[in-house]
């Protein structure tokens, strides 16, 4: 059964994604016996078969060579670390979660009906586990730090698990204030539910941190008094009308106290001129009664008079009033499923955060999430109605709960009106910079920010804070360039000023990360892939252009292109690009060809070239065939050379692992063959120079690079393959880095705000 799972060979478009969640859970329901029991045999012996066919020589398998590699480590964390054992033997199956369950059931493909068990999420955990975390969405900002926690803290990551699991939410404590990430349930086909739920929940910390009363209350709802349809206007108008009505109180109060002052002086005077006792006493009991008539008079003067002094000040402790009470009743919360806006390839779509109506309770299950203008209005409505009977004994309005009770009825009637809605967009666009077509109501899918809905591109640095329970902000180096040379270098020198404990770290697991950002994308930089220059004592722009550069000038300057080599090439695109470069009836460099290229295919060409070099004569297979298994301590079997004019690098690499294969009667092996070949081919010139692999992308078996771009002959900044065989230029970035935008790019440089260190 191990020896099946691990074997898996499939190979159609996209099938990567597809093999590494099978894989995971296959894998992890073999592991996990039905008494939910780590089962050491199978365990062990998943990781013997693991590192005898760990890697795969059949075309394109090299590109799950990191998978493959995660998969052995984290195996081996397992089978060594009793703490991660123990951690996921605390998982036991959801008992009311309804979310969770379903999670656990889409994790292992189980049926509705199945009744979990203890087994069941454990294995569905260790199933998230095992499966190497790639972004699918506009979630950067979340996925490489939950990256960074999958790989370098996995016991943090099954403790998040088992809340999730359990609880449905995952929570932190920030200077004393709690901060709840409902599980966000919603996942895309062809990913590990579990692990795609744990990440997206993440994304949701981002938001929770901040002060999303002051962003709804101050923008949509329209709390300034000059914000027309907003409740703001509403307040005002009613606190006014209600002032109004309190000083008429008070001037009434006054003219009756008046008025009975006036007959007490009359009556007074009257008893002093008493002709008789009986009216004298008739004159000091109507006295008594002017008087306590007056005393009455004056305490509704005086109530009055407090009543308006704190009515007069109520606007603004209305605000904080409700301020407090919003995020009881309100949260954003990440939702992978909002499309509105799309961008190019390599620049992340915006992130969607969706309003959730909490109904004033703690139980995240009893969350409603907020999908239209009726529902937010609803939950508006519900909103005020709810928290209206606290609203006079906290503002300590005492003897005003009629009056307050008709200005929460005004906010209510402000807010059901159509004018309140199409204010709110407008004002939230304002606020923004954004766009707003006309009639929003008619055109919501266009607009971008609504007030229960927005895109955003998400807060890496208030996401990490949240996370990891620290309010201070993460120390970060950041620049903006002009030339990638500069970006490269800042690379370099973040690295060569790090404190020794951060290069130590580094140097010791070169696969650790380090958060990093474009001016468009979160990604994991690893510094330990490129020691080599910041180790080096040089100054750093000799380095690049001595020690790193100057090879591959050479290296292209040594390769010139016959016709036949070109039109080779050109063969690879449609006629009318070879018919716009024209006959070719001389040698020519990689770049002299690449300037006849239209500009429309010149990234392709450059990409092409950099695969492809160098070209070289069918004559010349053979010797380089018996170079590479000369090197690799092998001998060169006899074989049907294919009848090509010319070859290129990647022809030379794929013979050789297919002889290989041949040879060996197998596709797998526990040797990385394709990494040796591809060495071995650059060391002796019969592939392009390694590029400098500097991070994880966080997409599907890409890295960021520089190498000196062959069709333009100038350092440039690539997406990779891990073994740098395969790439493209970033040309859609060259904006960041040209000078025509001074986007940010930039490193959190202190791991241990993130990692353990």
């Amino acid at each position: 059964m191990i020896e099946e799972i691990l074997s898996d060979d499939t190979s159609f478009e996209k099938s990567w994604l597809w093999r590494n969640v099978h894989i995971a859970k296959e894998l992890a329901c073999s592991l996990i016996t039905d008494r939910g029991e780590i089962d050491r045999r199978a365990l062990k012996e998943a990781i013997d078969l693991l590192e005898g066919k760990l890697f795969c020589l059949l075309p394109g398998a090299h590109l799950d060579d990191r998978r493959q590699r995660y998969l052995l480590a984290t195996l081996k964390k397992l089978q060594k670390n009793r703490a991660l054992a123990s951690a996921l033997k605390k998982i036991s199956a959801p008992h009311w979660h309804r979310g969770a369950a379903a999670l656990i059931r889409q994790t292992l493909g189980l049926s509705e009906g199945k009744q979990l068990t203890a087994a069941d999420a454990r294995r569905a955990a260790l199933a998230a586990w095992l499966t190497f975390l790639r972004q699918s969405v506009g979630s950067c900002f979340a996925t490489a730090p939950a990256i960074v926690i999958q790989l370098q803290d996995p016991l943090r990551f099954l403790q998040d698990l088992d809340d999730l699991i359990a609880k449905g939410e995952l929570t932190r404590l920030i200077d004393g204030v709690e901060h709840t990430a409902p599980l966000c349930p919603t996942v895309k086909s062809g990913e590990s539910p579990l692990l795609k739920a744990w990440e997206y929940t993440l994304a949701s910390l981002s938001e929770s941190h901040a002060n999303f009363a002051k962003w709804n209350l101050y923008i949509s709802l329209g709390v300034e008094q000059h914000h027309p349809h907003g409740i703001g206007e509403a307040i005002y108008t009613a606190l006014k009308e209600l002032i109004e009505g309190i000083n008429e109180q008070i001037e009434i109060s006054q003219s009756h106290y008046e008025h009975l002052f006036a007959q007490v002086k009359l009556i007074e005077g009257r008893m002093r001129r008493a002709s008789s006792d009986t009216e004298a006493a008739w004159l000091r009991a109507d006295y008594s009664l002017r008087r306590q008539e007056i005393d009455r008079a004056l305490r509704d003067r005086d109530r009055a008079a407090m009543q308006g002094q704190a009515v007069s000040q109520l606007y603004p402790r209305l605000i904080e009033y409700y301020g407090k009470k919003i995020r009881d009743y309100f949260q954003e919360v990440y939702d992978a499923e909002m499309h509105d806006l799309t961008s190019n390839p390599y620049d992340d779509s915006p992130a969607g955060f969706r309003l959730l109506y909490k109904h004033g309770r703690t139980l995240t299950t009893s969350w409603t999430p907020i999908s239209s203008p009726e529902e937010y209005l609803d939950s508006l409505t519900a909103f005020f109605v709810s928290t209206e009977v606290d609203l006079a004994t906290e503002l300590e309005l005492e003897g005003l709960e009629k009056e307050l009770s008709r200005l929460v009825t005004t906010i209510i009637t402000v807010i059901r009106r159509p004018e309140f809605l199409e204010s709110s967009f407008a004002r939230l666009a304002a606020a923004y910079n954004e766009p707003l077509p006309k009639n929003p109501l008619e055109h919501l899918d266009q607009v971008a920010r609504k007030p229960w809905a927005y895109l955003s591109g998400g807060t890496m640095q208030t996401l990490v804070s949240s996370y990891f329970c620290n309010p201070n902000e993460l120390k970060q180096e950041t620049t903006w360039v002009e030339r990638p040379v500069e970006l490269l270098a800042f690379f370099i020198d973040t690295m060569k000023n790090a404190p020794g404990s951060v290069q130590t770290h580094y140097l010791k697991d070169p696969d650790a990360g380090m958060l990093a950002f474009t001016p468009t994308h979160a990604y994991v930089a690893k510094p330990g892939w490129f020691q080599e220059a910041w180790e080096s004592t040089l100054y750093t722009y000799t380095w690049i252009r001595d020690v790193w550069l100057a090879p591959t000038h050479r290296f292209l300057d040594d390769h010139l292109l016959t016709p036949e080599m070109s039109e080779h090439l050109l063969q690879r695109f449609p006629p009318e690009v070879r018919a716009a470069v024209g006959p070719i009836t001389y040698s020519l460099r990689a770049n002299e060809l690449r300037d006849r290229i239209p500009s429309q295919w010149a990234e392709d060409f450059d990409s092409l070239l950099y695969e492809s070099l160098p070209l070289f004569p069918s004559h010349q297979l053979e010797d380089h065939l018996h170079t590479i298994f000369e090197a690799l301590g092998l001998s060169l079997p006899t074989f049907d050379a294919p009848r090509y004019r010319c070859f290129t690098a990647t022809d030379l690499r794929e013979i050789a692992k297919a002889l290989l294969v041949e040879m060996e009667k197998s596709s797998r092996f526990s040797l990385p063959y394709h990494d040796k070949i591809v060495k071995v081919m650059r060391d002796h010139a019969l592939a392009y120079p390694a590029p400098l692999l500097v991070g994880d992308t966080n997409w599907v078996h890409t890295s960021f690079g520089f190498l000196l771009n062959p069709g333009t002959s100038e350092l440039d900044f690539w997406r990779l393959d891990e073994s740098g065989v395969e790439g493209k230029p970033l040309t859609i970035w060259r904006r960041y880095f040209d000078g025509r935008e001074k986007g940010v790019w930039g490193f959190y440089t202190n791991p241990s705000q993130y990692s353990q260190i």
